[in-house]
């Protein structure tokens, strides 16, 4: 209804609104109070008696109440029953029609204000008419619809940071997400106001700009009107480009850090796939079935096998008495260090007195040996050799005995361990006594071994010429020995002649001298030492040329080689030649002598027609770097060189034992074949096999981690010590697999700081992955 002004009067209305007013009686609850009731107690028996009397009345009086209703309910006449029943109905209808009345007057009242409404709406139907719309309602559509386009356009920014002399420029989108696919350009302004443009050309949403001065500087992204679907921001952003980098302390660092159930984890982990190569976004699936590693014999075939370095025979290089020498003061040295222990002295001092020091040291009983005794060569001469033999008491101890020489420049031993040792006497002036000390736990003996010198005063009693008395005029000649007698003679020199003899010259000196040719004849040969002289030695100088041997003698190191020529052999005959010390000297039929060991010994060259030569060859204990090697049992010994399983095998030389870096040969023979699954090492490189034995090459994800194998199955390791880079991006690790893949070590990324809030936040397998790692080692 509309009042005398024309306003809209929303009380008052044409229908009449009847309102009942319903009252309800409520029917107060008599307290029943006993008569005791306010009166305070008193601890008399009368009152107590009285209370409990009036307990029992008050029980007394309810009881009956109940027993009196319920016997009035079962006296009902049926006529009564009938009555109540009515009674009941009716009050059912009476409620129900007061429910039902009720809503009929709420639909009323509903019907009357939709009716008031539309009165309204056409009031203010005429209220519009007659108004006029202002110009700038007029353009509101247009408004509103520019403020949708722009709304509809990608709103980018950028973000600008500098660690040390650095700039870093990303171009974020309202989400601070990378905008890539674009080559963007931003005009940077330096702190002297010189402008700089700078080009994002790969296109990754990323300028990065370095060697930059410290300053202030200002950065604006430049507008590209082909780009229409970005809102280029509208100012420069300036940034502070850092001299240095900057460290803060932040404490309580702990308090900080949030669970990803804690934030909104697609807002914030946005840059973890670029953290790390292997972090894909989700959890790698592997593409190859993991399998566990096993190795079993599947035949044998022609092959190389190790063999340790100490399998090398040096006797065939003429090295062993080197050996046993090392042996020798290695075994020195470990009793030294006993004694040492025994006594309190040094050990330099045991091994320049050993005899003193084992008298020193404390007899104790000791793996059941009671005494010991000494036996053998007490007296020797300068060079000469004897033995000394040990004996234990009980015989069937179980240890072994050390000697050594109280003057290791009168006697030497030539093996200080053992029972029975040799010994023997260098060059002495005068007579030494030289204590010589057997040692076993911690029991010793004691022998003394007299050294007497070569009297000064032998004289050389003859002097004999020994060798070929017949060379040809074309031949090299022969080579002359002289003997003397007695051996012990000393201070003497051999003089050599030919008696004025023009038919052959004598060169050299000493015990042995060549005898050349000159012209046919005959020379008569002499040797003169201490004033005696030898018998002539008549050599005769044939134009016949003869079967010889040259050279007639030679030296050559252990495993060296010459090649001895034969001539004057007649017209279809033939030679060959033969050593008279194989363990020495090895001669080939083409005649070339090779040294075994160190010695002398002969080689024989014969003639078909009965005419022989020969050839004295002296091998010294010295291998040249080029000598083969052999092991004990007579095999080749091989070097291995390239890389697996390139592997190519040559001859092994000394040169290559003496190679330090060389700690293994290898022999020819069978090596087992094998059939592999999972991870193997093989000749220093990793490969994986599958469940069919093959190798599994390509870039492969195994135990949810990826990897790279070569063509040849092999696992590339790159430059360094290998390594991966784990997150929550790689949720099931078979850290064991990884382990046996060849992996040094792991970095398992612990957190990340938020891109949205730059809140701290746990990588959710930091924690497994740490325990997984450490488990397995």
């Amino acid at each position: 209804m509309k009042d005398n002004k024309g306003n809209l009067d929303l009380q008052s209305t044409d229908q009449t609104v009847v309102k009942k007013k319903v009252r309800r009686r409520i029917k107060k609850k008599v307290e029943k109070k006993s008569v005791f009731t306010g009166m305070k107690e008193r601890s008399s028996k009368f009152r107590e008696e009285s209370a409990n009397w009036m307990d029992g009345m008050e029980t007394q009086n309810k009881q009956e109440e109940s027993h009196s209703v319920m016997d009035k309910i079962r006296a009902f006449t049926p006529l009564q029953w009938a009555a109540s029943f009515m009674a009941i109905v009716v009050f059912i209808t009476s409620i129900t029609s007061t429910v039902v009345y009720a809503n009929y007057q709420s639909e009323q009242k509903v019907e009357a204000a939709f009716a008031e409404l539309a009165n309204y709406e056409n009031f203010v139907a005429s209220q519009v008419e007659a108004t006029p719309v202002s110009p700038e309602l007029m353009e509101m559509p247009e408004l509103i619809e520019q403020e949708t386009k722009q709304a509809e356009l990608k709103h980018i920014s950028l973000v600008l940071s500098s660690v040390e002399k650095d700039l870093k420029i990303k171009v974020v989108d309202q989400e601070d997400s990378l905008v890539t696919g674009v080559k963007w350009k931003v005009k940077v302004t330096d702190p002297k106001g010189k402008d700089q443009e700078l080009t994002d050309d790969d296109a990754d949403g990323v300028i990065y700009a370095e060697d930059m001065a410290a300053g202030d500087y200002s950065v604006a992204l430049v507008s590209d009107p082909s780009l229409t679907e970005y809102q280029f921001p509208q100012t420069a952003m300036t940034v502070a480009v850092k001299a240095k980098i900057e460290y803060k302390v932040i404490q309580d660092i702990k308090d900080l850090i949030k669970k990803e159930s804690q934030v909104n984890v697609a807002a914030e982990d946005t840059g973890g796939k670029q953290a790390a190569d292997v972090e894909t976004g989700s959890a790698l699936k592997d593409t190859v079935e993991w399998v566990e590693s096993t190795k079993t014999v599947n035949g044998s075939k022609e092959g190389y096998v190790e063999a340790p370095k100490t399998s090398v025979d040096l006797k065939r290089l003429g090295l062993s008495a080197s050996a046993k020498k090392i042996k020798k003061l290695v075994a020195s040295a470990l009793d030294a260090v006993k004694l040492s222990a025994q006594t309190g002295l040094a050990p330099q001092t045991v091994l320049l007195y050993p005899t003193g020091v084992s008298a020193m040291s404390e007899t104790t009983s000791g793996n059941g040996i009671e005494s010991i005794s000494i036996s053998g060569t007490d007296t020797l001469s300068p060079g000469g050799t004897g033995s000394l033999t040990a004996t234990v008491n009980p015989s069937d101890a179980e240890s072994s005995v050390t000697w050594y020489s109280s003057d290791t420049q009168a006697i030497v031993i030539d093996n200080n361990m053992g029972k029975t040792i040799s010994i023997r006497a260098l060059d002495v002036t005068t007579e030494k006594s030289v204590t010589i000390t057997a040692s076993i736990v911690d029991k010793s003996a004691n022998f003394t071994v007299r050294v007497v010198p070569v009297q000064t005063d032998v004289q050389v009693s003859s002097v004999s010429i020994g060798g070929n008395n017949k060379i040809s005029l074309n031949g090299p000649g022969t080579t002359l020995t002289a003997t003397v007698a007695p051996a012990e003679a000393k201070n003497y020199t051999i003089e050599w002649s030919n008696n004025g003899s023009s038919n052959v010259s004598i060169e050299g000196s000493g015990t042995s001298v060549t005898v050349k040719p000159i012209s046919v004849g005959e020379a008569w040969i002499t040797a003169k030492a201490g004033g005696k002289e030898s018998s002539p030695f008549l050599i005769s100088v044939t134009s016949e040329t003869l079967f010889a041997l040259s050279p007639t003698s030679t030296t050559i190191n252990v495993q060296g080689k010459t090649q001895l020529v034969a001539t004057g052999v007649p017209a279809g005959a033939s030679v060959s030649f033969a050593s008279n010390n194989t363990s020495i000297v090895s001669v080939a039929q083409d005649g070339t002598i090779t040294g075994v060991s160190a010695g002398n010994a002969q080689v024989v060259a014969k003639c078909s027609n009965g005419a022989q030569a020969t050839c004295d060859v002296k091998v010294t204990a010295t291998a040249n770097d080029g000598a083969q090697l052999y092991d004990k049992n007579g095999n080749e010994l091989f070097v291995r060189e390239g890389t697996s399983p390139n592997f190519t095998y040559r001859k092994a030389t000394y040169a290559d034992y003496k190679n330090t870096a060389i700690t293994v040969f290898y022999i020819k023979g069978q090596v087992e074949e094998f059939l592999y699954t999972g991870w193997q090492t093989i000749e220093g490189l990793t490969y994986f096999f599958k469940k069919d034995h093959t190798k599994v090459t390509g870039e492969q994800i195994i135990g949810g981690v990826k990897y790279n194998f070569a063509s040849d199955g092999s696992l590339t390791k790159g430059s360094g010590t290998l390594g991966i880079d784990v997150s929550k991006y790689q949720p099931s690790i078979n850290w064991a697999s990884v382990k046996a893949s060849g992996i040094s070590y792991v970095i398992i990324r612990c957190g990340y700081r938020g891109s949205s809030t730059g809140v701290l936040i746990e990588d959710p397998y930091f924690r497994s992955h740490v325990k997984g790692a450490k488990a397995a080692g």
